[in-house]
């Protein structure tokens, strides 16, 4: 039964007079829970209710306790005396109904709802024999005015053995199928239609593992921002591909994923997914730092496309077409994060056809936005720009040395902090996730690590998975850097501390 015709029976059953245990069966993680939950909140006006789940329960004594409980904390401050009569009409209950309840007398009347629910979930997850269970639900059925709801995964029950009491006990029988596109739009808003196709493709069918990889989804998406349509649509495909993956466990079919034209398996997140998911715990600084080298990819590649479709208007035609190149012009030199050498180009290119250039107004954007400069760069402008003010200006950038980096210094410096950072999330995961990220850093990377007065704690941290690392080819750069170390005694004193005899063995 489909979702729409499965409400409508539910509440059908809810509303008449005669039928009062209903048994809804269902293959696991279908969305039997969800479904009926939601079904009873959205009538909780007529229809209260209480869900009470066998997992664990050995013994009928300790399910009714746990009913009593659940009663008793839900309803009995509802202050109505048919709240009273219910509980106590629950077989075995007065063994726990706490001293505190009101009596009947002391609690006013109230009419707020006409039906009590009682809702079984996880029944083939109980130690309980089925014959037991089903002669309590007669029990509570004969004595109490309760509808009651059975949630069943018929796959895990031998229903032979049950099928006799099972008929005498319940009144109506329904099969939970196909919930996936009904439930999709409440859980994903605005993405339903995208996850839907992603999980009809990997053939996942069970809510429990949908909801799950919504809620991966949404905390990695919390803690992204600026990213562009595409950027988003790989960052959502991966959550819930990786997610859908690792909840499935071993009935999931890796293949599968080839199929997924959203997922890219090299997208630079997913390995701080896959971390996530194993531990819960995700590096906060790893996470910006990948968000920003996609911001800055994406930022380079539309300043790129602007700059191909600028230099193609002027070299590549003889049209009278000088307005509209000098009005994209104009508008590239105000992007950030600009290309020196392309916003030489595209500065020449503006003078060459008459263009007077705000310097004073623009050279912050192109300074201060980029982060660093070359004095390649201020010299190149000092050649453009011959007015005295306008060199008087970059004067004073040329003669700052230390504001201007060189882009070796600058990515050593970075890869020494990505190195940590990946290395900071391998102790809270799995060393695995990481490992190819690991391997694109050279020699001098990982030398230039070591000199971190923070790196002999991670060592120590993660030895075993050093020492496996440097073992396979994946670690050949980091086993020259302590290769490289070994000649200095004290630094070889130092590993040997930390990884043992081993660490000589490396070739």
């Amino acid at each position: 039964m489909k979702r729409k015709n499965f409400t409508y029976s539910i509440c059908n059953f809810l509303d008449h007079e005669t039928e009062r245990v209903l048994l809804v069966k269902g293959a696991w993680g279908i969305g039997k829970t969800y479904c009926i939950e939601s079904i009873l909140n959205e009538n909780q006006e007529h229809y209260k209710f209480i869900r009470v789940s066998l997992f664990g329960i050995s013994n009928i004594n300790n399910l009714s306790r746990v009913v009593s409980e659940n009663l008793v904390n839900k309803f009995i401050h509802q202050n109505t005396n048919q709240a009273v009569k219910m509980v106590l009409s629950v077989p075995f209950i007065s063994n726990f109904i706490p001293k505190q309840v009101p009596t009947i007398d002391q609690i006013k009347i109230g009419d707020s709802f006409s039906k009590f629910v009682v809702f079984f979930d996880d029944i083939e997850r109980t130690s309980i024999r089925m014959q037991e269970f089903f002669g309590y639900v007669d029990r509570m059925k004969s004595s109490s005015g309760f509808k009651i709801i059975i949630a069943m995964n018929d796959n895990r029950i031998n229903e032979n053995e049950i099928r006799e009491i099972k008929e005498k006990v319940t009144d109506k029988e329904l099969r939970l199928t196909d919930t996936l596109e009904y439930v999709i739009d409440d859980i994903f808003k605005q993405d339903a239609e995208f996850a839907l196709g992603i999980f009809n493709n990997l053939k996942i069918v069970n809510i429990r593992v949908v909801i799950k990889s919504y809620q991966v989804m949404s905390q990695i998406l919390s803690m992204t921002h600026d990213l562009n349509t595409e950027n988003l649509s790989r960052l959502k495909a991966s959550c819930l591909c990786l997610s859908a993956k690792y909840f499935s466990s071993e009935d999931f079919d890796e293949s599968i994923l080839k199929n997924i034209s959203q997922f890219d398996a090299s997208f630079i997140f997913n390995s701080i997914i896959n971390a996530y998911l194993d531990s819960q715990i995700v590096n906060k600084d790893l996470i910006a730092l990948h968000n920003n080298y996609l911001v800055k990819s994406q930022v380079d590649n539309n300043n790129n496309e602007m700059f191909k479709k600028i230099v193609s208007l002027f070299e590549m035609t003889f049209q009278d077409n000088s307005k509209e190149i000098i009005s994209l012009a104009n508008e590239f030199i105000r992007q950030p994060s600009l290309n020196e050498r392309q916003l030489v180009y595209i500065i020449n290119l503006l003078i060459s056809l008459d263009q007077k250039i705000q310097l004073e107004e623009l050279i912050d954007i192109w300074i201060y936005d980029k982060g660093n400069y070359s004095a390649w760069f201020i010299n190149e402008l000092m050649d453009m720009f011959k007015d005295s003010s306008s060199h008087n200006i970059l004067e004073k950038y040329l003669h700052r040395e230390k504001e201007y980096v060189t882009e070796d210094n600058s990515s050593n410096k970075n890869n020494s902090y990505l190195i940590h950072l990946y290395l900071s999330q391998c102790i809270m995961s799995k060393f695995y996730f990481f490992e190819d990220e690991l391997s694109a850093f050279s020699r001098d990377d990982w030398l230039d690590f070591v000199n971190d007065t923070a790196t002999m704690d991670i060592f120590i941290k993660l030895q075993g998975d050093i020492l496996n690392f440097i073992s396979n080819e994946k670690g050949s750069y980091l086993k020259q850097a302590l290769k490289h170390m070994m000649l200095i005694p004290i630094q070889k004193l130092r590993l040997v501390r930390i990884f043992g005899k081993d660490i000589e063995k490396i070739e």
